[in-house]
């Protein structure tokens, strides 16, 4: 039988000081960010309800008609003034569905549109970084035809519906972090 050696280890009072100072940091920084990104969040989701959503759904899911439905949306680009003043408040259901109505009659009057505005039911949908769970939403609803195929789903903000993927090619900031940065510098 082997006999217990005793583990004797001599303590590094530094390394045990700069591991207290680093935690304490980490958990000053934490109870002073976590606030404010909370209150962000909550700020951004307050404007998120509160805006007008706009979906286009498409005949069928059939290629043309999906081509179909993206230009309809695109030609909605017309209307932002109207469509951004629809969003204050500033002007009717009314003028809304008469300005969206003629746009569809100008520019597709071959296509059978029907043209909803007010609470409609929007089903579950992840659009940038905000999941919006399904539910009646302020919106202009388009419906092509039968209304059986994907839909185009935007929410008003500054402009009027560019696509997700346009605006993450525009957003792309190199992440920095002030700790890690500052912490290469001790050592640079």
């Amino acid at each position: 039988m082997l006999r217990d050696y005793e583990i004797v280890r001599k303590p590094n009072i530094f390394f045990a000081v700069i591991k207290l100072l680093a935690s304490g940091l980490a958990l000053y920084c934490i109870v002073l960010l976590v606030p404010t990104i909370v209150e962000v969040a909550e700020a951004t989701r307050v404007v998120e309800e509160d805006s007008v959503k706009i979906r286009v759904i498409a005949n069928s899911n059939t290629d043309k008609d999906q081509q179909i439905k993206q230009e309809v949306a695109e030609s909605l680009n017309s209307l932002e003034p109207i469509l951004m003043q629809y969003e204050r408040n500033e002007i009717k259901d009314s003028d809304v569905y008469n300005e969206v109505s003629s746009l569809v009659e100008k520019d597709y009057p071959q296509l059978d549109v029907s043209v909803s505005i007010g609470d409609n039911l929007i089903p579950p949908k992840l659009y940038l970084n905000s999941f919006y769970p399904q539910d009646s939403y302020n919106s202009i609803v388009l419906k092509i035809g039968n209304g059986r195929g994907d839909n185009f789903f935007c929410s008003i903000f500054p402009s009027i519906c560019k696509e997700p993927e346009e605006e993450e090619e525009q957003e792309e900031e190199e992440v920095r972090f002030v700790l890690w940065d500052w912490f290469k510098g001790l050592w640079s």
